[in-house]
């Protein structure tokens, strides 16, 4: 039961121990149980082991002598209640127990039962300390809280131990529960005072509560005296007694006197419990509980008697619960002001303000302190005036109770005027206006008859004492003040660190001219200006402004604008209403690099005003209004949102093109009926990430404008139309022409549209009725339409039966087929529509149910079937009918999964093997029998699963492959019966091949020929005569297990070209061949269980040259393996060469170091693996003293690599959590993951690690463990994620890896690698590419790139593309010119992917990369190429392109270094022309297979490296020396290691007429690795160049095993020829 949580078993009986044992063991997410026991079984252990468990409640009545008692494990354990309990063990583990609650607990000899409680910090006790054995040196160090009953005999006796055992003892409460009072015959012997003090009480102890006291009994007397004298730090000590006569109260006040007061209590929580148990009505309509912040009342109520009231609440069906518990509480300030208070909140209300409470007064305080945008404050204050009139304080002031800060901040919200008369109301109040940092000024409020408006101003300023001026508002009439005021003003606030001023002048006669001296303030953020002049003839600087308003305004002329604007580096707001303003400007230039936000408006009347020229690069969003006649210029990559209104008259035609990069737009351009038409329309001008777009429906023939932006918007997805006309009559006169349908259906309309929304649709206008029908008719995406119309009648209302068919179709194929059918009985219209609905799945429970799904496709009328899945119990007849049916629907997805009853074979029709549409075909379960006598054609599948169905043949399955020309997919899962001798796959586009055989013991077998196979797995396949992989030259994993007793087989030689190998095979069942050598493997994994494997893993290390990753694992749990392994290893005489110089990682799962064979192995590896850099070694759970005795054993060990070390005592855990966290990003997630059972700190500690690596090979649960564990990641950034998933039989992974992608950005990853094998590929989700953190992607295998429009990865330095797929040119196009800052670029195109059909033409421009790596692998493509543009280039290399159109290198001035090889036949190339500039040079090409420029000269060329593997090499050499002045490193290589190349190398050398000039002056060293001697053309090549190279230093020549006479012979003929005599010529 993995959801239950909660578990109450309360009287209920058990068969034996095992039932409850087994029932909490199968809760892994327990949180709560209860228990009452009864005199029920005869159990004599009561189990519980629960992990998760939080909250246990045992009630237990049973004292039978057969039960023993409980065993308690709960590590998660808080609270724990114990109402009755009589067995004499209570066994508990439970560290982290916070609560608990003992009571009527008696008989147990256990004395570790208290002491498992020590970690509480609260704990009631209820039971006499005779009855119970309390455990010697018990501290609880963490009890806080300590509540104990008085009822039993010498209860007394468990207070003293208690309080002597817990130091930290802050509460403490003694209550008596019973109702009489009278314990004469309850309480015996008397109470001895401690010797020493407690320590809780000297120090800790602050509360006292004693509930019912006795204060007649002596003992409780002396105690309480006890306790009152000797606790220190007490604060608070409450009595609560039985009804005593006024006598005796007056007595016991007189015992007071001279000791601590002590207010006496109502049993309050005993008259609540009784009046809820008493109270009958069935509904509760409210409860409300309340208690005071000065009653004591709460303290002597405990959490349980709250949580009874409220349980008892809960029974009666309570509607209204109020809880006020009078908590006192504190207010902790943060330390980071909250950035909505800094620049987001305007409006503060606080309803009932509290102004005597502490906390609410430090909170407001805070608040108003740093709210910067804060507007309104009024209910604060009202709420204040208010409630000191309701307190009746006339005479006393408490606003002057306030802290100044707030009380500046609160004027800050007043008029200006207002602030100043507040100096009247108190001495304090004098001077505080003067320091209020926001002041307002408007002429109309200071009109006065003694004094002007700038007489009260400037009094104001000098007085004003403010260190910091936050804003300044201004608003005055041009005849009230003059312009020196103004300077003054501004001067003063400039000078008080001003951040806004805003300046609105009412013109009466002239308008005041804005001096430029006044735009100097580095502190201002924000400028309003209104009604000004603005004439500035030079630059200025604002370095701080932000927000610009100019409203109003006129400039003198087009350098005033040009000159305030560019003075202002970091402006984002930019307001423009030029609205009635009459000046001289004839261009309105706006460049502004940062700026964000813009909106314009404009009806200027100047008559030379010809435009706008807008540069804004940051722009995100634009609003325009009112353009007439105007050029509007504008350059906004990066615009997000635009809304245009009232434009006409826009002359140039590229306005609505310069729009492309938004997202979404508004445009009402259209001019009225009554003047041209005039807008122009820009020609292929594509809006890629336009994906809202909004209409204005009341200009003429608006439907011209809508067409173009359909037909140019291909990814829209919501589409608004809008007529702001309230009156739709009035479109009578506005609207003419007519629509004309468009020949094509826009591609939005087909794959993006989702919303349609039209406000004020004139459902009666034949126009819009066109409109609204086409795009319904063709939006196949559509989810949502709404159309907002004038009043009409309810019977002509819009209704979903009122959609076009299409929509409904669509909406239909989204349910249950059972649901769909049901729509039927909905209306007249709905009765047939289901029949054409394109996605049917039907489960068959029976007969009957087979018949309804017969009776469903037989009425079914759609022309095609998308996708049939048939499940279920049914007749052989039914299976023919339903493919019958579906293939003549012309099916593309079937799938069928049935039982036939009696286990009849049912021979699937081979007349539907011959469908031309279906692409996916599934059969399952084995019923089904497969018998195709004839070639069959199926050209558009894909995919094939074949799960225990029957073959009739060995000709049926031939037949059947061979009929699929495109299959990629394969699954072949076999059973009995078994007919098929040679199960023969001859398959050339197949690319995952899955085969799984449980026949075995057979002759016969498998033959596959797959050229194209790229993943292949095999299982248990026995006792066949064959089973050969006859041609796999793609293969890059293969996973073979459980193969064995094959009589001629060739299965591990065939997959000599594979990269990743698992094996489970036994070498005595297996044939190992001999000579087959495993090139390209570099990881390997085994399996240990099966006898003498090592000889296997001795193959094969043999046979793989360059493994680097070797994995052994022994799937047993069973660690015996004394029946399976059988004999002694034999060290290998020859140390295998993937040891020596290529393994780098070596890991042994459930290594056994015990067993003589295994350790010997792993000394071996460990011994010679010189590269080694990892070690991993798990065992099985040892113990401590075992584990190092191996661990030191394996140090002992003489290990080949110094890098590799295995770590002994662990003492990790003392580190600090900083570099604990920083070694665990160094090791593998999984076993990061695992470090949480090691403790309680190592419990959460997995959640902050900062860099991730997932890889696994079973797709369906990684996916589940890696989505919990990111959902459960805590750390705020995400250094790096690493996923790789291997999986050649999952198809359905898309929507997890969106998951752990939308994780990671989530969590700013900065690098993301993933990798994907899997069955179907992956779209990439574009949405990632606008990430900013990310700064390293990679990107392997089964993933498309699909970037249909540009994106923007800012952060991104490296990107490697490794045989991705890539939808379309566009896609590569717009990823690298996303990547403004790209440095590392890495693109690998496998051969014979889809990218050499979709991508032609790759074009590389990043003006900042540095490093690029280009492995074509494919050729052919006489149309594309490469073309690299790349200033910055410092480091190219090129591999495999040949038969291309171009691989053009157009820009690299600071080319450093540069391998290239493979490249041939390129029709127009300029390779080694556009390499002049680079100083290390590595070429692998020959001259006759591409074109050498001449004239070109590497002047910087230091460093030259060339193959000699190509026909006429030598020619290459003559002209790169020829053209390599400064040459001084000259090395050659012929990378073949047979030095034979008579096939090869032709023709012969002609040595230069004229020395070059490097050989002569520069080269130093010359060096030629597997020179052969005895060819004539190298031996005068090596002549030449030693007789030349007159500062020739070293001259190294290696060359194949010869013998001693022979090379004496070649050293002194090269000792002859040296022209340098500082030259040694040594001979390797």
């Amino acid at each position: 039961m993995k959801s239950l949580r909660t578990l109450h078993l309360e009287f209920v009986t058990y068969k034996d121990e095992s039932s409850i044992r087994n029932l909490l063991s199968g809760c892994p997410g327990l949180e709560e149980l209860r228990l009452y026991r009864g005199d029920d079984s005869d159990m004599k252990v009561f189990t519980i082991e629960v992990p998760s468990l939080q909250r246990l409640t045992v009630h237990d009545n049973n004292n039978g002598p057969e039960f023993l008692g409980y065993l308690i494990n709960a590590p998660s354990l808080k609270y724990l209640l114990i109402e009755e309990l009589g067995c004499p063990e209570f066994c508990l583990n439970a560290p982290e127990l916070m609560e608990a609650y003992i009571g009527d607990v008696t008989s147990i000899t256990n004395d570790k039962f208290l002491g498992s409680l020590t970690s509480v910090k609260r704990l009631l006790l209820n039971f006499s300390p005779l009855k119970i054995t309390y455990p010697t040196g018990s501290i609880f160090y963490q009890l806080i809280s300590l509540e104990m009953y008085t009822r039993e005999a010498e209860w007394w006796n468990l207070l003293t131990l208690m309080l002597e055992n817990s130091p930290k003892l802050q509460a403490l409460k003694l209550t008596d529960r019973s109702l009489n009072f009278h314990k004469n015959g309850v309480v015996g012997g008397k109470w001895n005072e401690p010797k020493y003090v407690p320590e809780c009480l000297l120090s800790h102890l602050e509360t006292f509560v004693w509930r019912r006291f006795d204060w007649g009994r002596e003992e409780e007397k002396e105690i309480a005296t006890y306790i009152l004298k000797n606790a220190r730090l007490l604060k608070k000590a409450t009595f609560s007694t039985n009804p005593i006569d006024s006598e005796e109260h007056n007595k016991l006040k007189e015992r007071r006197k001279g000791q601590n007061t002590f207010e006496p209590d109502e049993n309050m929580e005993i008259g609540i419990g009784w009046s809820l148990f008493s109270h009958k009505a069935p509904v509760l309509e409210s409860f409300h509980v309340k208690f005071s912040d000065k009653s004591d009342v709460r303290r002597a109520c405990d959490d349980i008697d709250i949580g009874i009231w409220t349980g008892i609440a809960f029974e009666r069906h309570v509607r209204e619960l109020v809880l006020d518990l009078g908590l006192k509480r504190k207010w902790n300030e943060p330390k980071n002001v909250p950035e909505c208070l800094l620049s987001q909140l305007k409006m503060f209300v606080r309803t009932s303000y509290h102004w005597e409470s502490e906390v609410e007064k430090e909170v407001a305080t805070y608040i108003l302190k740093n709210a910067r945008q804060l507007k309104n404050l009024l209910s604060l204050l009202t709420t204040m005036e208010q409630r000191s009139r309701n307190l009746g304080f006339v005479k006393a002031d408490m606003m002057n109770q306030l802290p100044e800060a707030l009380i500046l901040r609160i004027l800050s919200f007043l008029p200006t005027k207002t602030v100043i008369t507040t100096s009247v109301l108190s001495k304090q109040w004098r001077s505080l206006w003067k320091l209020v940092p926001n002041l307002e000024f408007d002429s109309e409020d200071y009109e006065s008859e003694h004094h002007t408006f700038s007489e009260n101003v400037c009094k104001f300023f000098l007085s004003h004492k403010a260190p910091v001026l936050e804003s300044l508002h201004l608003k005055f009439r041009s005849h009230e003040v003059s312009p020196v005021d103004i300077g003054l003003w501004v001067g003063i606030a400039f000078a008080r660190h001003l951040r806004e001023l805003v300046l609105h002048c009412l013109p009466q006669q002239e308008r005041f001219t804005f001096p430029s001296s006044l735009c100097t303030c580095n502190t201002l953020e924000t400028l309003k200006l209104k009604s000004f002049l603005v004439d500035i003839p030079s630059p200025v600087l604002m370095k701080s402004l932000k927000t610009l308003h100019l409203e109003f305004l006129e400039f003198t002329d087009d350098e005033s604008i040009c000159n305030l604007l560019s003075g202002c580096p970091i402006l984002e707001d930019l307001v423009m209403d030029r609205t009635g303003t009459y000046d001289d400007v004839v261009t309105f230039t706006i460049s502004v690099p940062s700026l964000q936000r813009l909106w314009i408006r404009e009806n200027s009347h100047g008559e030379g005003t010809r435009g706008y020229m807008i540069n804004v690069p940051s722009l995100k969003l634009l609003e325009i209004e009112g353009l007439k006649g105007f050029d509007l210029c504008l350059n906004a990559p990066e615009l997000v949102e635009a809304y245009l209104f009232d434009g006409s008259y826009i002359i140039t035609e590229k306005f609505l093109g310069s729009l492309k990069a938004a997202k979404h737009l508004s445009l009402d351009l259209s001019p009225p009926l009554e003047v041209t038409f005039q807008i122009t329309y820009p020609i292929v001008s594509i809006f890629y990430q336009l994906v809202s777009l909004e209409i204005g429906t009341r200009k003429a023939e608006w439907w011209n404008l809508l067409t173009l932006m359909l037909d140019n918007s291909p990814k829209l997805q919501v589409l608004k139309l809008i007529d702001e006309y309230l009156n739709f009559n009035k479109k009578d006169g506005l609207v003419c022409g007519k629509w004309n349908e468009p020949k094509y259906v826009p591609k939005c309309l087909l794959s993006h549209l989702e919303t349609f929304a039209w406000t004020r649709y004139s459902w009666e206008r034949e126009e819009e009725k066109e409109v609204a029908t086409y795009i319904l008719k063709n939006a196949r995406r559509l989810k949502k339409a709404t159309f907002s119309t004038n009043p009409i009648e309810s019977k002509e209302l819009n209704k979903i039966s009122e959609l076009p068919e299409e929509l409904l179709l669509k909406i239909l194929s989204l349910l249950p087929t059972k649901t769909v059918i049901s729509t039927s009985v909905l209306s007249k219209r709905w009765r047939s529509l289901w029949k054409l609905v394109p996605k049917l799945e039907f489960d068959s429970q029976d007969r009957r149910t087979a018949e309804n799904v017969g009776r469903s496709l037989l009425l079914h009328k759609a022309p095609v079937l998308e996708s049939l899945h048939l499940t279920g119990l049914c007749d052989d007849i039914d299976v023919g009918l339903w493919a019958g049916i579906a293939f003549a629907r012309n099916v593309r997805e079937f799938v069928l999964q049935v039982w036939i009853p009696f286990s009849i074979p049912v021979t699937f029709p081979s007349s539907l093997f011959y469908c031309d549409t279906l692409e996916t075909l599934k059969l399952k379960n084995p019923p089904i029998e497969i018998d195709v006598p004839s070639k069959v054609s199926m050209k558009s599948l894909r995919t094939l699963h074949l799960e225990y169905v029957t073959y009739k043949d060995d000709d049926s399955i031939c037949n059947l492959l061979s009929g699929c020309p495109n299959l990629e997919d394969l699954l072949v899962h076999r059973g009995y019966p078994n007919n098929v001798m040679n199960f023969v796959i001859v398959v050339p586009s197949l690319k995952r091949l899955s085969i799984k055989d449980f026949t075995g013991g057979r002759n016969g077998g498998y033959v596959i020929n797959a050229p194209s196979l790229k993943y292949l797995q095999i299982e248990r396949l026995t006792g066949y005569e064959l089973c050969p992989i006859e041609d796999a030259p793609e293969l890059v994993e293969a996973n073979i297990r459980n193969v064995s007793n094959i009589v001629n087989e060739k299965i591990l030689g065939s997959l000599k070209s594979a990269k990743r190998l698992s094996l489970d095979l036994s070498p005595l069942e297996i044939k190992c061949p001999a000579g087959a050598i495993f090139y390209q493997l570099v990881c390997l994994e085994m399996y240990t269980h099966k006898a003498k494997w090592w000889n296997l893993l001795t193959i094969m290390l043999d046979s793989s040259p360059k493994l680097q990753v070797l994995k052994l694992i022994d799937q047993n749990q069973d660690s015996s393996k004394d029946g399976v392994v059988g004999g002694k290893w034999k060290e290998p005489k020859r140390v295998p060469e993937c040891l020596l110089s290529h393994l780098e990682t070596f890991v042994w799962t459930r290594y056994d170091w015990r067993r003589e064979e295994e350790k010997v192995v792993a000394k071996y590896i460990l011994r010679n693996a010189r590269r080694l850099n990892k070690a991993t070694f798990s065992t099985r759970p040892i113990e401590s003293k075992k584990k190092l005795e191996m661990l030191n054993e394996m140090n002992g060990v003489v290990k080949a690599s110094y890098s590799c070390h295995l770590v002994g005592k662990d003492r990790i855990s003392e580190l600090p959590e900083e570099l604990l966290l920083k070694i665990l990003s160094l090791l593998p997630t999984k076993t990061v993951i695992t470090t949480s059972v090691l403790s309680k700190r190592w419990r959460s500690l997995w959640k902050m690690v900062h860099k991730l690596k997932f890889e696994s090979d079973k797709l369906a649960k990684f996916s589940e463990n890696v989505g919990k564990f990111l959902l459960s990641y805590k750390a705020p950034v995400l250094e790096s994620l690493h996923i790789k998933v291997t999986d050649k039989t999952e198809n359905r992974c898309g929507i997890n890896v969106g998951v752990w992608l939308g994780i990671a950005v989530v969590r700013h990853v900065r690098e993301l690698v993933l990798g994907l094998s899997i069955k179907k590929s992956v779209r990439f989700p574009s949405s990632v590419f606008f990430c900013d953190t990310l700064e390293t992607l990679k990107l392997k295998y089964s993933i498309i790139v699909d970037v249909p429009s540009p994106v923007c990865m800012k952060s991104l330095r490296t990107l490697h593309l490794h045989t991705v797929g890539f939808k379309d040119y566009e896609s590569i196009r717009n990823l690298i010119a996303g990547c403004p800052n790209l440095e590392d670029l890495a693109i690998h195109r496998a051969r014979g992917s889809r990218n050499r059909k979709v991508v032609l033409t790759v074009v590389i421009a990043a003006p900042y990369l540095k490093r690029l790596s280009i492995d074509g692998k494919i050729g052919g493509l006489a149309e594309g190429g490469y073309v690299i543009n790349a200033p910055s280039l410092e480091y190219l290399k090129i591999r495999g392109i040949y038969n291309c159109g171009c691989c053009l290198i157009e820009n690299a001035p600071v080319l450093v270094e540069a391998t290239i090889s493979n490249v041939s036949y390129i029709l127009n190339e300029k390779i080694l022309g556009s390499l002049k500039s680079a100083k290390r040079l590595s070429l692998d090409i020959s001259p006759l297979e591409i074109k050498c420029h001449t004239g070109a000269i590497f002047y910087r060329l230091v460093y030259l490296e060339m193959h000699t593997c190509e026909a006429e090499w030598w020619n290459l050499l003559t002209i790169m020396l020829d053209s390599s002045p400064k040459l001084q490193v000259l090395k050659l290589i012929d990378h073949y290691q047979d030095v034979s190349t008579d096939d090869v190398v032709s023709w012969r050398w002609n040595e230069p007429k004229y020395v070059p000039e490097c050989l002569l002056s520069h080269l130093e060293t010359f060096v030629w690795i597997r020179y052969d001697w005895e060819r004539e053309e190298e031996k005068e090549v090596a002549t030449y160049i030693l007789n030349n190279a007159r500062l020739l230093k070293k001259a190294t020549f290696s060359t194949n095993p010869i013998e001693s006479k022979e090379k004496l012979e070649m050293l002194n003929e090269f000792t002859r020829m040296k022209a340098s005599n500082s030259c040694h010529a040594p001979c390797i």
